[in-house]
């Protein structure tokens, strides 16, 4: 993976094997860990587009969304995309989706291609909440990214759906050094420990997210982040040293792991 010109925002999508899995609390989470991490400008996009995840897990106001700027056929205008978007917590700014599904359908792979070039004339890092399943627009991103953060829990059947997503983006050329496995304890049991998974996947785990559901309930319930409402738990440390590997990313084009 090359290094990104400096004037060249990074692009981190975040997916995962299956629903439910805590995706978009991770890259909410995420997202302002990298702004904490990296003191550079952060915007997080809402991709999936079918369900009002980001906006709810931070308790935003619904002012403007993605499929308003996809209708207006703005996705290329900054004046129209800045308006569009609101202020989140820690300094990101995020572009939520839309707020009923019906409007998903009004964004195509070339709308969302056209936003993510804008916003990376602005931003430094976008994290992009991936949706579940892969289609047009999701695979263009992918292809985009600078670095895929690919979120499976302790299941057999997460586990089967991200080797497949793997077997995917491999299709793609997506090289393995844009591929950073996480594995998410959010349902507080494991029928795999770290070894099977990377045993699985024939691929090294970046992190494992320990089962806090206190600190990760009680962050949804109050719309703050647990990464800043409860720094010292262990599981906003380990979304913390995600965010200095995916910076460390940004600044040299490849992992330190």
């Amino acid at each position: 993976m090359a290094p990104l010109p400096d004037k060249s925002g990074a692009i981190f999508a975040v997916l995962s094997g299956a629903g439910g899995s805590g995706k978009s609390v991770v890259a909410a989470n995420l997202a302002v860990a990298i702004a904490k991490t990296s003191k550079a400008p952060v915007v997080l996009v809402d991709l999936s587009l079918l369900f009002v995840d980001i906006g709810s897990i931070l308790n935003l106001p619904t002012e403007g969304h993605v499929a308003e700027l996809a209708m207006k056929d703005q996705m290329a205008d900054a004046e129209a995309i800045e308006l569009a978007m609101v202020d989140g917590p820690g300094g990101i700014r995020v572009l939520l989706a839309p707020p009923t599904p019906e409007l998903a359908d009004y964004v195509t792979a070339r709308h969302m291609r056209s936003l993510i070039e804008q916003l990376q004339a602005t931003f430094k890092y976008i994290v992009v909440d991936a949706p579940s399943y892969l289609n047009d627009v999701t695979l263009d991103v992918i292809e985009m990214a600078t670095g895929i953060l690919l979120l499976t829990d302790y299941s057999v059947a997460s586990v089967k759906n991200v080797r497949l997503a793997m077997t995917v983006m491999e299709t793609l050329k997506i090289g393995r050094d844009q591929m950073f496995l996480v594995a998410n304890n959010h349902r507080g049991v494991s029928a795999l420990d770290k070894a099977a998974i990377e045993g699985h996947l024939r691929h090294r785990l970046l992190a494992e997210l320990p089962y806090e559901p206190k600190v990760i309930e009680g962050s949804i319930k109050a719309g703050v982040p647990f990464v800043t409402a409860n720094s010292g738990a262990a599981v906003s440390q380990a979304i913390m040293r995600i965010a200095e590997q995916l910076v460390a990313v940004r600044k040299a084009g490849r992992a330190s792991v």
